[in-house]
């Protein structure tokens, strides 16, 4: 098989992967608080799983700062996107059935100036330590990249879900909106603050890494 196809399919299975525990966790979760690490322990593993292989990515945001940094093209960067979404919207129906339909899903309803600060902050704080672990030139071949993602997350999720949820990531804020977590008269702020997030991480890392 074409290393690129073995790319999109781990891109796929891992978005998948990842947005089926997240949704298991968040809808009518019990208990609430361990939401975080369950999220961020399947992503370290999912990100050590794949991350050889396609990068793993697992959200849009993280694509388009790999693109600035130029570790991937934008072809494959918009294929890896359309993926992305695709595995997130196909998944948030399985959760749906897994949880029986629920009629009783409460939607998030934060301000939204506290969602553009809180989801900007958080995603930018995964991408620019995707960057990190995964591109910078002195960590190279480093065997901490997965435990880093997946301790961003987990710190942002604790720190910023009272203000915004704590997605990070457009197919989670696709998923929630599916799932009936967030409403989707939201969605554009959520998309707005992250992908500006994505872009901001990939040119501030360009600046400050040094070749």
């Amino acid at each position: 098989m074409p290393k690129i196809m073995r790319n999109y399919i781990v891109e796929f299975l891992g978005t998948l992967l990842l947005m089926f525990f997240v949704g298991m966790v968040v809808v009518n979760p019990t208990p609430l608080w361990f939401a975080p690490m369950s999220i961020g322990a399947i992503l370290i593993a999912l990100v050590y799983a794949g991350g050889p292989i396609s990068g793993a990515h697992y959200n849009p945001s993280v694509t388009i700062a790999f693109w600035l940094r130029g570790r991937i093209g934008a072809k494959d960067a918009i294929i890896y996107i359309i993926i992305q979404l695709a595995a997130a919207i196909a998944v948030s129906y399985l959760v749906l059935y897994m949880k029986g339909f629920p009629d009783d899903t409460q939607a998030l309803t934060p301000d939204m100036d506290k969602i553009l600060i809180a989801e900007f902050i958080g995603t930018f704080v995964l991408c620019y330590v995707y960057l990190s672990a995964f591109t910078s030139q002195k960590g190279a071949g480093n065997s901490y990249y997965g435990m880093a993602v997946g301790f961003a997350v987990i710190a942002g999720s604790y720190a910023l879900a009272n203000s915004s949820g704590a997605f990070f990531n457009p197919t989670v804020s696709f998923g929630q909106s599916i799932i009936e977590k967030s409403s989707w008269d939201n969605l554009w702020i959520y998309l707005v603050a992250q992908l500006l997030a994505g872009i901001t991480a990939g040119f501030t890392f360009k600046f400050v890494e040094e070749e």
